[in-house]
């Protein structure tokens, strides 16, 4: 994989990354967690009331994700 080139998401301390193998990263202080890209899609649809508890994404997050990656929710 290329080397990764980190974008902020303007939620503090978080950063996010594209990846050529076609997931999602996300960076934090508490470190990186990686998402396929169709499951960030999918939540990014739901209604914040739908949100998986416990979980670290949300929609809210999903969406402003995919957003600064340029990528779609679709």
């Amino acid at each position: 994989m290329a080397k990764l080139h980190w974008v902020e998401t303007g939620v503090y301390g978080l950063q996010a990354r594209y990846g050529d193998d076609g997931r999602i990263y996300t960076r934090t202080a508490g470190g990186i967690r990686v998402a396929e890209l169709a499951e960030v899609r999918r939540l990014a649809a739901l209604r914040p009331a739908e949100s998986p508890l416990g979980g670290p994404w949300t929609p809210e997050l999903a969406r402003t994700v995919l957003s600064v990656l340029g990528l779609s929710a679709a």
